[in-house]
């Protein structure tokens, strides 16, 4: 840090004995001061001179017990956090889901000679095709490429129109 000329007579004169200024934070317009301890102080936003408070006592190397205390607040930030971005994860899976089934509702539309078929527990691609006089083809033509091995219950499928 450069100093004008005269600066350091004026520090002995105005500053307690044995506190040295070692620094300047042009961000919060403080100055800082070490003592012969080596106690760091601090003065007032844009004060040069005047009362000073205590911040800190410079760079303490960590501990066993300094490291303990930061990952014990560490842990507790994240108790406090976590059921937060749990409670945000479950309403966008719902908002999701509530989305995505209500678009799929909508344009899920049959071809004109088919009709809507919800899927019954036991039903399989056979006997749904064969109960309406249709080949198993046409049931998965009808529904772009079904896969016969996934059919679930509850599930609305396009089924050809008996004749």
């Amino acid at each position: 840090m450069s100093r004008r000329p005269g600066e350091d007579s004026e520090d002995e004169a105005r500053l307690p004995e044995d506190v040295q200024r070692v620094g300047y934070d042009a961000d919060t317009q403080t100055y800082s001061y070490r003592d012969q301890d080596g106690s760091y102080w601090e003065g007032a936003p844009g004060a040069r001179y005047g009362v000073l408070h205590r911040s800190g006592s410079g760079y303490q190397p960590m501990t066993m017990e300094n490291e303990r205390e930061l990952r014990k607040s560490y842990n507790e930030a994240w108790r406090y956090i976590l059921p937060f971005f749990l409670l945000v994860s479950v309403c966008l899976l719902g908002l999701y889901r509530f989305l995505g089934s209500a678009s799929a509702a909508q344009s899920f539309a049959c071809a004109e000679s088919s009709l809507r078929y919800l899927v019954k527990e036991g039903d399989s691609c056979w006997d749904i095709a064969h109960a309406r006089g249709a080949m198993v083809e046409d049931l998965v033509r009808l529904n772009h490429g079904m896969d016969c091995g996934l059919l679930v219950p509850g599930r609305e499928i396009c089924v050809p129109i008996s004749e």
